[in-house]
């Protein structure tokens, strides 16, 4: 990927706001299936094979910040727990006491000393090491080195946290290269946790996720809110491996919801002064970086037809009054632009499971709806996948023929 400067951002999105023709070097894109959103056996395959293979969207380290500091990850019918260790270090494990399969912990967050199963008392310490069994010798030969919990892959991005419960993961640095680079500039070490939103919508994950990653729709869903502060045609797109794309949007106005108070810091790279940097990490993570601080969103399924929207507000606070008054300002705003695109979500589904949901067709500016299934192909696997549900590698065939030329 071309390195992320101001000046090359600025001419792309320029370049994008004045365009009239579609692209002669970008091939036009077929239908996608439109079963990929309603079909069961499609979404179990998602589920076994993207969602359980991927790095995902865990936490921020603020929010267990002292030795003992707990929370679970309760997403894509796993039990996870993140917990920080007496070294300072985060740790994640399967909830699941090794006796009898008894969750370890139940309380959605904590501090624990010690981690006591809350059915038979068998107690580990916070490196997961199991130390205490009451009657072990009723055991037999029981080395309890044998029964220690089992631990997750779990990765710190300057106080992101992500997790991976695949045996074999691909390293994070060579899953998201791209989303680190983007980062390289901003001061995302002090920004600590500022609120949260969690909201339950009828809709495929994967029309949620759709939603987050075009502009198509800002003119006629958000004119009074997020258009007025973001030009929708001045929107310019990078897609990267593994699914993962940059959106650049430019600014029309500085100040988002009208504060007046925003809490910044002084060393921010100027590709942010101008910009929103909309950073879509595969699968569903998905953010638009601002000095003012951002909403970390994620869509998790639930269901063939159900999904949980989350988002974490990650930011800057001085402590003073007036960041009180800006955060809960800005929750405020965001929940009402959720609202917009929400209250079109279950009539969608409805809609699709309908019978006569043939398929979407995807405009350029669309076009990293297209490239995130091509990724979900990739990850299944052709030949698990029917034929009637296949997506066509048109863009990654195209990327591929352009770095031979």
């Amino acid at each position: 990927m071309a390195k992320l400067t101001a000046e090359a951002l600025t001419r792309e999105v320029d370049e994008e706001a004045v365009r009239t023709v579609y692209p002669l070097n970008f091939p036009v894109l077929p239908e996608i299936p439109g079963a990929r959103y309603v079909d069961q056996e499609f979404y179990e395959l998602e589920l076994e094979h993207v969602w359980k293979k991927t790095w995902l969207y865990a936490g921020h380290e603020s929010e267990i910040s002292n030795p003992g500091d707990y929370m679970l990850f309760d997403k894509i019918g796993q039990s996870i727990l993140i917990i920080r260790q007496n070294s300072g270090e985060v740790a994640a494990f399967h909830n699941i006491c090794r006796h009898r399969g008894a969750s370890l912990v139940i309380e959605p967050t904590g501090n624990a000393k010690r981690l006591t199963c809350p059915y038979h008392a068998w107690t580990y310490n916070l490196s997961g090491e199991l130390k205490g069994v009451p009657n072990e010798f009723d055991f037999g030969c029981f080395d309890k080195a044998t029964r220690n919990l089992i631990p997750v892959h779990i990765h710190n991005f300057r106080g992101i946290l992500f997790v991976n419960v695949s045996d074999t993961p691909q390293p994070f640095e060579e899953f998201a290269p791209s989303v680190i680079e983007a980062f390289a500039g901003f001061p995302l070490d002090e920004f600590k946790v500022q609120g949260k939103l969690r909201v339950e919508a009828p809709i495929n994950w994967k029309a949620l996720k759709d939603n987050f990653s075009e502009s198509y729709h800002v003119p006629v869903v958000h004119a009074e809110t997020v258009a007025k502060w973001l030009d929708p045609s001045a929107y310019h797109m990078r897609l990267l491996e593994h699914g993962h794309h940059i959106a650049t949007n430019r600014k029309r106005e500085a100040s988002r919801f009208g504060e007046t108070s925003a809490p910044t810091l002084e060393v921010i790279d100027p590709i942010f002064e101008r910009h929103t940097l909309g950073i879509h990490m595969f699968p569903n993570g998905v953010t638009a970086v601002d000095p003012s601080g951002f909403g970390w969103i994620t869509m998790w399924p639930v269901g063939r037809d159900r999904c949980v929207l989350e988002v974490t507000f990650l930011g800057y606070h001085d402590g003073s009054a007036d960041h009180d008054d800006y955060w809960k300002h800005h929750l405020t705003g965001v929940e009402h632009i959720l609202g917009e695109d929400l209250c079109l979500m279950g009539a969608m589904q409805k809609s699709q499971d309908g019978g006569h949901f043939t398929g979407m067709l995807i405009s350029f500016r669309e076009r990293a709806i297209y490239w995130m299934h091509e990724e979900i192909d990739r990850m299944i696997g052709h030949n698990r996948i029917p034929q009637a549900l296949h997506v066509a590698p048109v863009i990654s065939e195209a990327l591929e023929g352009r770095a031979q030329a």
